[in-house]
């Protein structure tokens, strides 16, 4: 197993972690000529679009995917009139 922190890490908390960010792949804005040049969303241009709030990232493959966005949705508020 290889650590995915240069300085080690495996030693502290999660909580004393340093933020660590990954691609969700829920939205791309790019260019269709840098696309076919590229052959790729990611430059030395890309800038991420961060989420904070987890019901804004949420992934729906599966039916239960679906259910539990629904769940989270609910508990949240959101979707409310």
């Amino acid at each position: 197993m290889k650590p995915f922190i240069d300085s080690g890490g495996l030693h502290l908390r999660s909580q004393d972690l340093p933020p660590a960010y990954a691609d969700n792949g829920a939205f791309y804005l790019i260019a269709p000529e840098d696309l076919r040049k590229l052959r790729s969303f990611y430059s030395d241009d890309t800038v991420p679009l961060m989420i904070d709030a987890p019901e804004e990232s949420i992934d729906i493959d599966t039916e239960w995917d679906w259910r539990m966005a629904e769940a989270i949705l609910a508990m949240s508020g959101a979707g409310q009139k």
